[in-house]
């Protein structure tokens, strides 16, 4: 039997006391997270409106809550208010934390403002956390640090290997050739990461110690390393590279062939072309005959046109894609019919190749315009509204007989986006006879979220009407343009009227959101776990992991294109082998989505291997389109959103060509 010893008056009032803290504690840790989530919701809304709330978002900079201070900076940044440097420059030098100075660093990385450049360098003399370190030398490449280059090439000896890495790549970003020696330690490092960063940040160094390294390692036994050493050899022409690069084209490996291709194309030798022309034919992957017709292409090579136009007839579409761009290089040519299969090719992808190639090779060869011309009167009925655009527009950059009749129908077509290439025509041609008709279309489409026309009529409005003067239907113009929802058509507009002489500056305002304090949980949900997206492909699944975290407006339109079926049967749109492939257009245009852009979220995820990203034509145009990365790609990070991460299919993914497509995408969350 245990005994107690009674409780005395003194231990009574202790526990007691105890328990009371203990109770405060819990309550105010309770409170104090529901504090930071409220904090963060007002941030989120801020930066979605893209404006500082005239400063009052500055002040979560200097907050106690270290997550606050991080997403504070991320949204400064991502805001763009050069107004917030010095403070950002104060968190940057003396916040407490490495992942708050990684965020500023970044923030100044994100849109390149040469102000915060001295910044920067004086942090990078100053940081000691690798973290921080390496954000700081990504955003020394962004706003091109080349002539303080000594300021970090010594962090190539970092004793961290990401630092290291971020530093090669820095240096070959801001193109500082004359350190590509001071890289070449690094050639040999044991971490394979940093190996091929070295690797691939030498290539555009001319280095000739570098490519004798390479010589020397043809026979590397990991593919992706031995791709990057082939890419490498092609950076200095010494007396073995040809025979290297000929032999490469053997390589098992697709990835490795590739390479060679692209070698080739940064050598610029002809006698090598010749040696390896028959692998247009005979090579059996899609991937490879496209870039290596591309790097042909490149040398301007006449005895390579009866090889190139067997491939119009090739079974991929991005072959026949890549031939008939090829086919306008060839100097000489009459080549309207030389690439004539092209106009009547089942794909549409070949078809706008073609329109392309034809406007390349006007400027430097003769165009027989009985062939070119009813060729291109067909196309512009094309039932695809970018074909029909496009071939408007080449059919009157031609002079082609009644170019007025097909451009009228144009103007009038069905389909905003085939509308906005004619108006943005009338405007380049400064037809004025149509003011009349662009304010009645500017009327029909002022409620619709889609930006693109409006822009195209105010920059049509612009070069139509040079006059300083402004009558009702400019003033409509204005008026129109500065009350549209869509903050970037009001930028636009504040570019038309300083053309007049109005300065509208003080009425741009603020993204007109529905995104609130009271209604983020709903609208931009925080989930258990990551959502996964399964994409079933013709060469298998790929199974993506979502981030809502870092890209929750993102991943919420995927979600929403996705469940509703406008992912489904789209075809593989450009697929750069070994690169990156695009997705999910299937009409090529962007018509399939919803109207309203996705803000950019730009966020300090690098584009690895299995990276999904978002595309954006432009700022804060992004809609639906996206791609898988299919390497470690340096030069995209920070371009586009990074809202997701392959898991299970990778190898699936690598085999994709633009002959095939996805079949349909599910969405998988855990409340689902």
């Amino acid at each position: 039997m245990v005994t107690r010893a009674p409780l005395t008056p003194g231990k009574v009032s202790r526990t007691l006391v105890g328990a009371v803290l203990l109770s405060i504690l819990v309550i105010s840790c309770g409170g104090g997270e529901k504090a930071t989530q409220k904090k963060l919701a007002q941030i989120a809304v801020w930066e979605d409106q893209a404006w500082t709330a005239n400063g009052k978002l500055l002040s979560f900079l200097s907050d106690r809550n270290e997550k606050v201070r991080e997403r504070a900076a991320l949204a400064v940044g991502r805001v763009n208010d050069t107004l917030a440097i010095d403070s950002l420059r104060r968190v940057l030098l003396e916040d407490p934390s490495p992942r708050v100075r990684a965020m500023a660093a970044f923030a100044f990385g994100i849109w390149q403002w040469p102000h915060g450049k001295a910044a920067l360098l004086e942090a990078v003399t100053k940081e000691k956390d690798p973290e921080a370190l390496v954000a700081i030398l990504q955003s020394l490449a962004r706003v091109y640090a080349r002539d303080e280059y000594q300021s970090y090439i010594h962090l190539l000896r970092h004793p961290d290997p990401r630092v290291r890495l971020q530093t090669a790549q820095t240096l070959d970003v801001v193109n500082r050739r004359d350190a590509a020696d001071s890289v070449l330690p690094l050639l040999d490092e044991p971490d394979v990461t940093v190996r091929r960063g070295a690797i691939y940040s030498l290539v555009r160094g001319q280095s000739r110690k570098a490519a004798e390294w390479a010589l020397a390692h043809v026979s590397e036994p990991d593919p992706v390393t031995r791709a990057l050493i082939y890419r490498l050899v092609g950076s200095y022409r010494l007396p073995s590279t040809s025979a290297t690069l000929v032999a490469g084209f053997n390589d098992p490996d697709p990835l490795v062939r590739i390479a060679c291709a692209d070698a080739l194309m940064i050598a610029r030798d002809t006698a090598t072309v010749s040696r390896v022309l028959t692998r247009l034919t005979s090579d059996t992957h899609p991937g490879v005959v496209t870039r290596l017709a591309r790097a042909v292409g490149e040398h301007w090579y006449p005895p390579a046109t009866p090889v190139l136009q067997t491939l119009l007839s090739h079974p991929d579409p991005g072959v026949r894609v890549q031939a008939t761009l090829v086919l306008c290089n060839q100097r000489g040519l009459v080549c309207g019919d030389l690439i004539a299969p092209a106009a009547a090719d089942p794909d549409p992808r070949v078809r706008l190749a073609f329109l392309e190639a034809l406007d390349k090779a006007q400027r430097f060869t003769t165009l027989d315009t009985t062939i070119v011309f009813p060729m291109l009167r067909r196309l512009c009925s094309d039932s695809l509204p970018q074909v029909r655009a496009r071939a408007v527009q080449s059919y009157v950059g031609f002079g082609g007989p009644a170019w007025d009749v097909y451009l009228n129908r144009l103007f009038h077509d069905s389909d905003p986006q085939a509308s906005a290439k004619a108006v943005s025509l009338i405007g380049s041609m400064h037809l004025v006879g149509y003011v009349d008709s662009l304010h009645a279309l500017f009327r029909k489409y002022r409620d619709d979220p889609n930006p693109d026309l409006k822009w195209a009529i105010l920059a049509a409005g612009t070069n139509l009407l040079p006059s300083v003067r402004i009558d009702s239907v400019r003033q409509d113009f204005l008026n129109w343009g500065m009350a549209d929802p869509n903050r970037l058509v009001r930028w636009y507009t504040i570019a038309v009227a300083f053309k007049f002489r109005q300065d509208l500056r003080n009425g741009l305002g603020v993204y007109q959101t529905g995104l609130t304090v009271d209604n983020i949980d709903s609208l931009l949900p925080r989930y258990a776990s990551p959502p996964l997206a399964r994409l079933e492909t013709t060469k298998g699944p790929i199974t993506i992991r979502l981030n809502p975290d870092w890209a929750p407006r993102t991943m919420r339109q995927f979600v929403a294109i996705a469940r509703a079926g406008l992912y489904d049967h789209a075809p593989i749109g450009d697929c750069q082998p070994g690169t990156m492939i695009q997705l999910g257009d299937r009409r090529g245009d962007g018509g399939d989505f919803p109207p309203a852009n996705v803000r950019d979220e730009y966020s300090p995820l690098r584009v690895e291997a299995g990276s999904v990203l978002w595309l954006s034509p432009t700022r804060d145009t992004g809609r639906g389109a996206f791609a898988l990365a299919l390497a470690r790609l340096p030069y995209q990070d920070w371009r586009y959103a990074v809202f997701g991460q392959v898991v299970e299919g990778m190898d699936n993914a690598r085999a994709l060509t633009t002959a095939d497509s996805v079949s349909s995408v599910t969405i998988s969350t855990p409340e689902s």
